[in-house]
């Protein structure tokens, strides 16, 4: 594989039916939010773990989004407990921290997966 080849991890819709939770196994998921975010050019924004996800053993990884990064919000939840969670539908898994920046920044987000877009035949 060559180095600057970037590859996005498979999605798959984890509601089947009419349930509205899903069954997450132990180990990690890529989850996708339901909203963009459009970070302005004096801020930048940490994606942050809600306590209640803590709790039931499973943590949420976010990145550090930058001034004009624009694009459906993304994270890594990791279920460390040992029989799985069940998450409902637009749970409340974590919050998004901003922090003004002292002055305008020369260099905003211009990243390869700038344009990234959820299915839209996929509402999580």
């Amino acid at each position: 594989m060559n180095c600057q080849q970037k590859e996005v991890a498979t999605s798959y819709n984890l509601l089947t039916g009419y349930s509205d939770c899903w069954n997450l196994e132990p180990g990690p998921s890529l989850i996708t939010f339901l909203e963009a975010v459009d970070i302005p050019d004096n801020l930048m924004a940490y994606f942050l773990p809600r306590s209640t996800l803590l709790l039931r053993s499973a943590v949420i990884s976010g990145a550090v989004w930058g001034p004009r990064f624009k694009r459906i919000g993304q994270a890594l939840i990791t279920v460390h407990h040992l029989v799985g969670i069940r998450l409902e539908r637009f749970a409340l898994v974590g919050r998004l921290v901003f922090d003004r920046l002292d002055q305008q920044t020369e260099h905003v987000y211009a990243g390869s997966y700038e344009r990234f877009e959820r299915d839209p035949s996929i509402i999580l």
